[in-house]
């Protein structure tokens, strides 16, 4: 996804930033929309084979912290962790998302990329 990264301004509002951009984490595009929903997207092959779904949910508490509910529809592991409350930090080429609540602790590095367009 490197051909598509961008830069951000730290000092920007998390909300802002959230849904002016998508962002790409590791294994998907995540892009946030303003119903709160997060569409995950990924590319077999080419990018005219771009493969979306409803990755979950998301709620701001603040310029800090986000709270995200990971859809697991038809997963009942009960050993599955799908809600997770993140402590964010800006940085000009990524945001980084930690949750100490959950033993271990999770992380994602969130890279920004060119808004993916959904209808």
């Amino acid at each position: 996804m490197k051909e598509h990264a961008v830069q951000i301004d730290p000092q920007r509002p998390l909300s802002q930033l959230l849904l002016d951009y998508s962002w790409y984490n590791g294994s998907q595009i995540l892009t946030f929309k303003t119903d709160q929903q997060i569409i995950g997207s990924h590319f077999q092959g080419s990018r005219s084979k771009r493969g979306d779904r409803i990755y979950g949910t998301y709620e701001l508490q603040d310029e800090t912290a986000i709270a995200i509910h990971i859809d697991g529809s038809g997963n009942h592991n009960p050993n599955i962790i799908d809600d997770y409350t993140y402590t964010v930090t800006k940085e000009a080429t990524a945001l980084q998302l930690n949750d100490f609540l959950i033993n271990p602790p999770n992380h994602q590095q969130l890279q920004p990329v060119e808004k993916l367009i959904h209808e």
